[in-house]
Formats: structure tokens, sequence, C-alpha cells
């Protein structure tokens, strides 16, 4: 399939580059929604489940326990909520109630595309319902998700954010993509001249480092590995020197998934919350 787009985009870039930064558009905006782990499974069939109309869909909004306090998990890109299930059994012990959702197209929710905007929409629309995030933790891309969601509300009360690894330029992923399928450069144009259009932003701009100037919070966290290879390590770096009271912590050997159900993470996020 991969070869198949390589040949599909450079054909039709001969014929039409804004046609084919269409199509191209349309697939990065395509996430596989990969099948859940048996792990996630269980998690998610022990939540009381809805669906919360979004936009021409809806999205599927999870709930577990009611304790007096609000935890929020936010999934990254090509995730579900069940992902970050490791945590859900902890946070409830602690008097948490502990609200996740799969985001547009992604997990249990509708849709085909989306992007990191319409995610932190969806993450803006659930943060709207809740009076007070005591604690939100975010996996890889749904960082940057929250982030650029409660920049959108000032009302929003975090207390305190928990990232287990995180990016930071959003030209990184399109980037990663235009060298997956060998995009021409005129295409890329095309393709970046579209979505800066349609969101009245500059990719180039769009870095969690810039978003976090303008976030205040009581205390964060960022769990990353060192050899993690969906995300380097620096990107965690950047991050922490420019949000306010931060704190990086960097493990080993964890990897971009499996950190989410470490031993040494949880521990660290059981000390968080205690």
């Amino acid at each position: 399939m991969l070869k198949f787009y390589q040949l599909f985009l450079k054909f039709l870039s001969i014929i039409s580059t804004s046609y084919a930064a269409t199509i191209a558009f349309k697939l990065f905006c395509t996430p596989i929604n990969k099948k859940l782990r048996d792990r996630e499974i269980e998690v998610i069939k022990s939540a009381k489940a809805e669906n919360i109309a979004f936009e021409d869909t809806y999205i599927k909004k999870y709930t577990w326990g009611n304790g007096s306090k609000t935890a929020l998990l936010v999934h990254g890109w090509e995730s579900n909520a069940g992902s970050l299930g490791a945590f859900v059994k902890l946070l409830n012990e602690n008097d948490f109630k502990v609200i996740a959702f799969d985001c547009p197209a992604h997990g249990q929710s509708g849709g085909k595309q989306t992007t990191l905007f319409r995610n932190s929409d969806a993450a803006l629309l659930i943060c709207n319902q809740i009076e007070h995030i005591d604690i939100a933790i975010t996996h890889s891309f749904g960082s940057v998700v929250l982030m650029n969601a409660i920049l959108h509300n000032k009302e929003i009360r975090l207390d305190k954010l928990i990232m287990i690894t995180t990016p930071n330029e959003l030209q990184k992923a399109f980037d990663d993509f235009y060298g997956l399928l060998k995009i021409s450069k005129k295409v890329q144009q095309k393709m970046e001249a579209k979505v800066e259009k349609m969101y009245q932003v500059k990719i180039k701009d769009m870095t969690a480092s810039l978003l976090c100037h303008q976030i205040h919070l009581n205390h964060a966290m960022i769990i990353h590995d060192r050899q993690d290879k969906v995300i380097p390590f620096h990107n965690a770096e950047t991050v922490a020197k420019n949000l306010k009271n931060c704190q990086l912590i960097p493990i080993e050997n964890a990897g971009h998934y499996k950190i989410l159900w470490d031993k040494r993470v949880i521990d660290l996020v059981a000390k968080e919350i205690q």
C-alpha cells in the first residue's frame, strides 16, 4: 500500500499539484484505527461509556469512579483511551474520578479523518464539562492536543499536568509524512498552504514549546525515555525548558508505547497524586 500511494501521489502531482495536495492531506488526516489490546479492552469494559455529540459525528467518553477529585486522560495519535488504563485503578484508589475519551477517528469515536486541531476541539468539549481538573495525564501527541485545547478557554482550571512523552514541532510530523510517501516539494507547499488557510495558523509556529509560554500550572512533569524511537528525547528537553514549574524525568528502555504500562512510570505518577 505504501508503494501504491507513493506512485499514486507522484502521478497525481504531474496532473495537478493542488489535487495531489488535497489527497495527500486526506491521507495525513486518516489515522490507522488499530485493534485494541486485551488490557485496553479490559479497562474500557469497566468504564461508564457515553456518546458525546461532536461536530458532524460523536466522541466516546469514558468515566471510572466517583471520587471528589478529577483526573483527565488524553491519548496519543493512532491510540485510544484504554492505552492509559494502567492509571485508572491507581487514580480511583486515591479518590479521583477518571475521565477519558477517544479522539475523533480513534478508538470507538466516529469519523474517518482528524487533525491536531480537531482533536483539540474534542478535548475542549470534554474539558468544558469538567468544573475543575486536578490532574491530567497525557501521552505523546495527546500532550499537544490538551495544551492547545486549554488555551482556547481560559476558564479551564487545570492544576497538574503529567506528560508521558511529548512531541514539540508539528512540522516534524508533516516532514516525516512527506518522507514516507516521497511527496514532492511543490505538493508539500500546496498542502501546507491548505492547512494554514483552513486553520489560520503557521505550521512552523505550532510547537509545544511556544504553547507552553501561555500555560500556567501549579506543577508539570514530563516522563520520557531517552531511547524513544518515535519521539526523540530532545523534544521533552525543549518543552520542559519552556514550561514553568516543569520537572523532566528521563527513564531508560521504556519505549514509546510500553512506557504507559511501565511500573517505574506508574510509581512516579503514584507519588504525584498521594
